[in-house]
């Protein structure tokens, strides 16, 4: 059961980068997800003009589309894409924003993760901002398809593009749950990610690459851990022809998170499953069905603070 609350759940601000391969994931990803947002800033690095009219013609009333070439950046970093949000934005000091990839899908509420911060904070008498948490730091699940599911939804992109545009191709359906590990109480280790953060005054975006949370932060980062909260990062999107993740060996490119290696750790793999590729990483680690991984996961943690509150299908949003 989800608790029910004195107080309605919090909007907050969302900001994403969008590239080429985010245009698969994107209509599906918006769906689910742009309630969330009193207002979501999306800086458009793809070529076409896809996410742009996707947004106007349905999510208008509250997402903002900035097309990266128009911004006449000298430096392009995770950072100097992600400053031009807040011309948009403002100053929204004391406001929580979230950081969203295309890519990273949720089913618990991040409103509720922020509104119990609040809440706790509150009840601790912490009034001065030094005490306060500005960086919400969760674990991430990942999904990937087989590299034979791949193969068979780029021809299908390929042969029809209103496959994918408006059809029914759902990167929700095309994969599996990849995190690979044998026990489901383990299925998230050690693997986290600064998703959300408190905009403070004199806070600054830089120009810094690889860092999410803005480069200054005259307070410093004050990180809250949430160990029972968790997303799901699809690893494999890129569903076009000449798709980013393909290697020199058929096979798809290693990534941070050390997918797609016969070396991984002991446990399994965290990402890619190359049916095709590797079929003996497969038959020993094998890729769990998503909707039957991510329901034994959130019955395992029922009991605890932060239940799942959105089924795992393209006709899921978040209200």
């Amino acid at each position: 059961m989800v608790p029910e609350y004195k107080y309605p759940l919090p909007q907050i601000l969302g900001i994403m980068i969008a590239g080429k391969a985010d245009v698969f994931s994107i209509r599906d990803w918006l769906f689910r997800h742009h309630r969330l947002f009193d207002k979501l800033v999306i800086v458009d690095g793809s070529k076409s003009d896809y996410i742009a009219n996707l947004a106007k013609s349905h999510y208008h009333q509250n997402v903002v589309v900035l097309k990266e070439e128009t911004l006449q950046l000298t430096t392009i970093s995770d950072q100097t894409l992600r400053g031009p949000a807040m011309t948009v934005l403002g100053n929204p000091v004391g406001s929580w924003i979230m950081i969203c990839h295309a890519d990273e899908f949720w089913t618990i509420d991040p409103r509720r993760l922020v509104m119990e911060n609040d809440k706790e904070e509150d009840q601790n008498g912490w009034t001065n901002e030094t005490q306060k948490h500005n960086v919400l730091r969760f674990p991430v699940l990942t999904a990937s398809p087989y590299e034979s599911r791949y193969q068979m939804e780029v021809e299908k992109i390929k042969a029809d593009p209103k496959y994918w545009q408006e059809g029914d191709f759902h990167i929700l359906h095309a994969s599996n749950m990849t995190h690979g590990y044998k026990s489901s109480s383990n299925l998230v280790r050690d693997y986290f990610e600064n998703r959300i953060f408190r905009w403070q005054d004199g806070m600054a975006w830089g120009t810094r690459n690889g860092l999410v949370v803005p480069e200054h932060i005259p307070l410093g980062q004050k990180i809250r851990y949430y160990r029972d909260a968790f997303f799901v990062h699809f690893k494999l999107h890129d569903f076009s022809a000449d798709g980013s993740f393909k290697g020199k060996s058929g096979g798809f490119k290693n990534s941070n998170l050390r997918t797609g290696t016969r070396d991984e750790r002991a446990e399994g793999w965290m990402g890619s499953f190359l049916d095709v590729s590797y079929p003996e990483q497969v038959a020993q680690f094998p890729p769990r069905n998503m909707e039957s991984a991510l329901l034994e996961r959130c019955v395992e943690f029922a009991n605890r603070r932060w239940p799942c509150e959105l089924g795992w299908n393209v006709n899921a949003t978040f209200t």
